[in-house]
């Protein structure tokens, strides 16, 4: 962390002390367009649970974990029991030291591969002004996947409360989700398929820009299509790596079916 930053982040602490008294950090590790932003939604309307979208950091000490409460707070205007972040790129870590010392809850999530690739390509070129080739996705996806497993070994072997499943049931399966995450979190209100939309909601490269996270509920949509058809090879080694993170999501952690 920059000087710079460090003063900022002391100046902010200065303001509000009760950021530097740890809140119970929860973790979304996924990758993109795998209904994580509805989800972190649902999830932030909680009173008990206050973070962001994707805050863009990396997870190694003390201080890391200050910063992500003192971003949560600024965004919510409230502390509370839990913070979450959602990852989904690996240029943000998680240290196996940081595992250790601060235990955070962690959901873990997967969406079918070639939905994914579509939602994402289709994402870039209907809000952003980047874009990316099929192979550069499809490597995203693989190396993400790679994380997962990665995340979901090291949780198992530090003895953390982890719970995973497939993307899809967010939309398919809401009540059980939703019912399972309100236990695995101890909410004393139970997480409702309706939301308030987060103050990041439309930010490139933060919140989700699609049209169908502003409606405050959970919406199942028609899927994307890729303009440029996969090769039955890759479509293979995609799958392959999603069935090798199901295998450890299942191994590794409470997963819901």
């Amino acid at each position: 962390m920059r000087l710079s930053s460090l003063a900022y982040y002391g100046i902010e602490a200065a303001k509000n002390p009760s950021v530097l008294i740890p809140s119970q950090p929860l973790f979304l590790i996924s990758h993109m367009r795998s209904y994580s932003s509805v989800l972190v939604n649902i999830l932030c309307s909680n009173k008990e649970i206050y973070g962001g979208t994707e805050m863009l950091q990396s997870f190694k000490t003390y201080g890391d974990l200050v910063k992500l409460q003192i971003k949560a707070y600024q965004l919510q205007n409230r502390k509370a029991r839990i913070v979450i972040d959602k990852i989904l790129n690996d240029q943000y870590q998680i240290h196996l030291g940081f595992l250790k010392a601060y235990r955070p809850l962690m959901i873990f999530t997967v969406r079918d591969p070639v939905d994914s690739i579509a939602s994402i390509l289709s994402m870039y070129s209907k809000y952003t002004s980047m874009s990316f080739s099929n192979a550069e996705v499809c490597e995203y996806y693989i190396q993400r996947q790679m994380t997962l497993r990665r995340l979901l070994e090291w949780s198992r072997e530090v003895g953390l409360h982890s719970i995973s499943f497939r993307a899809e049931m967010i939309v398919d399966s809401p009540d059980l989700v939703l019912a399972s995450l309100s236990d695995f979190l101890h909410l004393e209100e139970e997480l409702t398929p309706t939301y308030k939309l987060h103050p990041m909601v439309g930010v490139e490269g933060k919140g989700d820009p699609s049209p169908t996270i502003q409606e405050g509920r959970i919406v199942k949509k028609p899927k994307d299509k890729i303009s440029v058809p996969l090769d039955d090879e890759v479509i293979r080694t995609l799958h392959q790596s999603m069935n090798e993170t199901l295998a450890s999501m299942r191994a590794n952690s409470e997963y819901l079916e």
